[in-house]
């Protein structure tokens, strides 16, 4: 890839326009200044002038005419050697401008709520009310529509025989939009979330983004749809393909910011709009695919199979795919990421904008629903269902879950909930010392009491429930919410209460207390430090303390394995492939898989920002990790991506 020139206008470019085919290029400044470039040199063609300041350019896909859209709603049209051949005042007044490649028509708005249509055959024009701002005009037909507007973060496209427009996609964090020409692909750039592609119909195929954080403000498309160009906020341009990889960079140049770009057809040149008003035009089918200047390249990581690798402090390893996850530009990120069990499904959870979403196993947004309330948390049930929940109640997202909402019974909002694998409900207790089986559909299936007392604490499993209260007793209940026993095993709550088989484990001090059913203490296991945190795997107990230790106990409450210190977040789960448990630990923002039984490291990695979640999949094969923006997907052993679920069990 080879510049071929540059050019410098005697004052600030405002606008520039590409010619898809001939790649000739029309400029125009704020004076009213306006001059066409020959697209091999970049030599003036010629110059006029019209009504200051230039608002909106296009070209014809040869270069041969030219559109101007000047101050107070002039518009005129221009020969190739830049006479006027026709020129009116538009009433409205418009701001903005974009032509059809096929030159049949002209799209204009005043930047407001209004668009107008305009037949270059018959000059006719017809008007299209919109509910929202107009930020930007893409015109490009794509079946028996045109793909004409992002107004507000909302892209739609706007019928040729006329009536409302269609929403195709709304997200608050579209910045700009291009249409690959022979419709059969519409890219956004979405800021920090990177890049969203789409069918012509607005279907999503893939999504990526920078994984150094940068955000995506331009972006533009050849006519296949084949090639993206985009640029970011720290002045960057490169080259994708439509599966995120990267073809060219070019760094940042001195004069700035970009403020636009555009690619030919072809998609073998490609025009650049500097902050600084200078046009830059680059051959992309000359020399190889390295940058045309020195400087490190951003890696761009897709939800395509086999995503870009990360650098490795120890063994090499890579992510299976990595999407944006939280939208818009954050200070932080409040958020959750949970797996399935056989990694089929990954749910997020974005805690400040109360959102949760589900995505098949190879990064596809499937569902998505509001999640009201405080405290919110998700986990998986089984292979097919997410749970939220949150003070105001739970909500279950499936594949297919269209408007769900979170259910709640009529009653105090919830301080904690318990969930259990296979079990149709999520045990919920309020601040008045009432526990609730919550339902998904928000009935309540039975309630009990505390005894008056705080509830601190509540455990599930498939046979029974438990309830702590503050005074250190514990209610056992049947699956029908009949009280089984009562017992005060401790005369303060716990530090930490988990369902283990049939069994209640409870930490307290330094010791682990087993209540077996009926209500009596079964075992005392004693622990090395203060217990913080109690995990069960399947038939092991996990023990974590206040120095970041861990401890393995099996059911008879012989201790297996220990370990640490491990700080920061981690996730454990059982591994054929490794032989045991294996666990991955995220400390700040570096990700370890640590072998079983403390045997050493298998590989880490450093993420590009601090580590906001990790969970990894019962069978031990993936993990999933939320680090800044993103969320990817990791094999922990050598698993591959796996093959698409053909169907999904509804319950």
């Amino acid at each position: 890839m080879t510049k071929l020139w540059s050019h410098i206008p005697e004052s600030r470019s405002s606008h520039a326009a590409l010619a898809a085919r001939s790649g000739d290029v029309l400029g125009g400044d704020a004076e009213g200044r306006l001059w066409s470039l020959e697209a091999a040199g970049g030599t003036i063609r010629w110059r006029t002038s019209v009504v200051a300041p230039v608002r909106a350019l296009a070209i014809s896909s040869d270069g041969r005419r030219a559109y101007v859209l000047g101050s107070r709603g002039h518009f005129a049209m221009l020969d190739e050697k830049g006479a006027v051949v026709r020129q009116e005042k538009l009433q409205p007044e418009v701001s903005l401008m974009d032509l059809e490649p096929a030159e049949q028509f002209v799209l204009f708005s005043d930047g407001v709520s209004t668009t107008w249509l305009r037949d270059l055959r018959t000059h006719q024009m017809q008007r299209r009310a919109l509910a929202s701002e107009v930020a930007s005009l893409r015109l490009i037909p794509v079946r028996n529509d045109l793909v004409a507007l992002l107004t507000s973060g909302t892209a739609a496209v706007l019928p040729l025989e006329g009536g409302l427009p269609k929403r195709i996609r709304g997200d608050t964090s579209l910045v700009a939009v291009d249409v690959a020409a022979h419709g059969n692909l519409i890219a956004f750039a979405a800021g920090s979330a990177g890049v969203f592609l789409t069918d012509g119909v607005g279907n999503e195929t893939a999504r990526f983004m920078l994984d150094d954080g940068s955000a995506v403000l331009h972006i533009g498309c050849d006519a296949a749809g084949e090639r993206l160009a985009v640029a970011d906020n720290r002045g960057r341009v490169l080259l994708l393909d439509r599966d995120g990889r990267i073809l060219w960079h070019r760094p940042a140049e001195a004069s700035g910011p970009v403020s636009g770009l555009r690619l030919t057809g072809n998609g073998e040149r490609l025009l650049v709009i500097a902050g600084d008003g200078a046009l830059w035009m680059y051959d992309l089918a000359a020399g190889g695919a390295s940058a045309t200047s020195s400087g490190a390249a951003p890696t761009a990581h897709s939800n395509a199979p086999g995503g870009a690798r990360r650098a490795s402090v120890e063994g090499e390893r890579g992510p299976l795919w990595t999407i944006p996850a939280f939208g818009g530009i954050r200070s932080n990120y409040l958020g959750a990421a949970a797996v399935s069990p056989d990694a089929g499904l990954v749910g997020f959870l974005d805690r400040e904008r109360r959102e949760a979403r589900l995505y098949d196993r190879r990064g596809t947004l499937l569902s998505s629903a509001r999640a009201d309330g405080t405290d919110l948390a998700i986990a998986f049930i089984d292979a097919e269902h997410l749970v939220v929940t949150g003070s105001e109640g739970v909500l279950l997202l499936t594949p297919s879950t269209k408007g769900a909402s979170m259910q709640k019974a009529p009653r105090d909002s919830f301080t904690g909930m318990a969930l259990a694998p296979g079990v149709p409900f999520a045990l919920a207790w309020t601040s008045l010392g009432t526990a609730v089986a919550q339902e998904w559909t928000g009935a309540a299936r039975w309630s009990g009491s505390a005894g008056g007392s705080r509830i601190t604490h509540g455990a599930l499993t498939p046979q029974r429930a438990w309830i702590v209260n503050a005074a250190g007793a514990v209610a056992e209940l049947g699956p029908d919410g009949k009280l089984l026993s009562k017992s005060t095993p401790l005369s303060a709550p716990p530090a930490a209460a988990a369902g283990w088989g049939n069994f209640l484990a409870l930490g307290a001090g330094r010791e682990v207390l087993v209540i077996a059913p009926g209500g009596k203490t079964f075992r005392t296991l004693k622990c090395r430090g203060t217990v913080a945190a109690l995990h069960v795997l399947g038939d092991h107990l996990l023990v974590r303390d206040a120095q970041d230790r861990l401890t393995m106990y099996n059911l008879v409450g012989l201790e297996e394995a220990s370990g640490g210190p491990w700080p920061g977040r981690w996730a454990v789960a059982e591994s054929a492939e490794f032989g045991g448990i294996v666990l991955l630990q995220a400390e700040v923002d570096i990700l370890t898989c640590h072998r079983p039984g403390g045997a050493g490291v298998a590989w880490r990695v450093k993420m590009e920002e601090p580590i906001v979640d990790v969970e990894a999949s019962a069978d031990g094969r993936f993990g999933v990790v939320l680090d800044g923006p993103r969320m990817s997907l990791w094999p922990i052993g050598s698993a591959t991506l796996p093959e698409a679920r053909e169907s999904y069990l509804e319950l």
